[in-house]
């Protein structure tokens, strides 16, 4: 069985310890004033990037194989029709609150999520607009997208 945590207070370092096996993963369940993004693999390696050079850092959670990652942020961003039919097209989805993630276990075997990039919060989650402008910032001006 996988046990639930509640992440909710920003304003703190990130705490979510897994009260499972070191051989199960635990759950993280979004609450209020956490949100995540989930994108293509590539994108999120720009957007991560975006944000370092900013001093920002979201936490990523991926799987070995699985094209995609999910970026922890900050609270829900409301955004207009046309916004989110960008986002739609870059393959860009907000995660809603309530949603539960599966945390990495200690041990991961493959295929399992994992924690990608440097882990260490300082601070705050990142805010949700801002990992949207950055996913928006580099369709702008690559090619690519």
């Amino acid at each position: 069985m996988v046990s639930p945590l509640v992440l909710a207070d920003v304003t703190q370092p990130l705490k979510a310890v897994p009260v499972t096996s070191p051989m199960r993963p635990s759950r993280l369940v979004l609450a209020d004033g956490v949100s995540a993004v989930t994108m293509p693999s590539d994108l999120a390696v720009q957007v991560d990037a975006f944000l370092t050079v900013r001093l920002m850092r979201a936490p990523i959670l991926r799987a070995d194989g699985h094209p995609e990652c999910t970026l922890l942020t900050g609270p829900p961003t409301p955004l207009r029709p046309s916004t989110q039919e960008e986002l739609i097209r870059l393959g860009v989805r907000l995660v809603p609150p309530g949603t539960p993630l599966t945390l990495p276990a200690a041990q991961i075997r493959t295929g399992e999520p994992r924690w990608w990039g440097d882990t260490a919060l300082k601070g705050s989650l990142p805010p949700q607009s801002i990992v949207i402008a950055a996913c928006r910032s580099i369709a702008d001006s690559s090619k690519e997208w």
